[in-house]
């Protein structure tokens, strides 16, 4: 019995892991350019896993402040993955907040 219920822990585990990899992701790669107040910012949003985007928007904040990024549809090797290229304007210094949000998913990333 001992060996049974470890062995079904182990398979649990196992599954558990590629399970939670499964779904819409997003990623966000900066270009060349640092992001400076006033200069417009190029970043590529890439979609995988997404299915159908229903407004997509990039949005920066600070505090009460927000700009909203300019996307455009970019070519993509793979038919899963969704590419846009994104310009962003920070109107001014400070730390900013990066998000992506389409519909009711909202995709969180790392603060410029």
């Amino acid at each position: 019995m001992g060996r049974l219920l470890l062995a079904l822990l182990a398979a649990a585990l196992a599954v558990a892991g590629p399970a939670q990899a499964k779904g819409p992701h997003a990623i966000l790669t900066p270009g060349d350019d640092p992001a400076e107040a006033g200069r417009p910012w190029r970043v590529t949003l890439e979609l995988m896993e997404f299915g159908r985007a229903t407004k997509l928007a990039v949005v920066a904040r600070q505090g009460t402040r927000q700009t909203v990024a300019t996307l455009r549809p970019a070519q993509t090797e793979f038919q899963d993955v969704r590419r846009y290229d994104a310009t962003l304007t920070f109107p001014s210094e400070g730390r900013w907040t990066l998000l992506a949000l389409s519909g009711k998913r909202r995709f969180n990333f790392e603060a410029v």
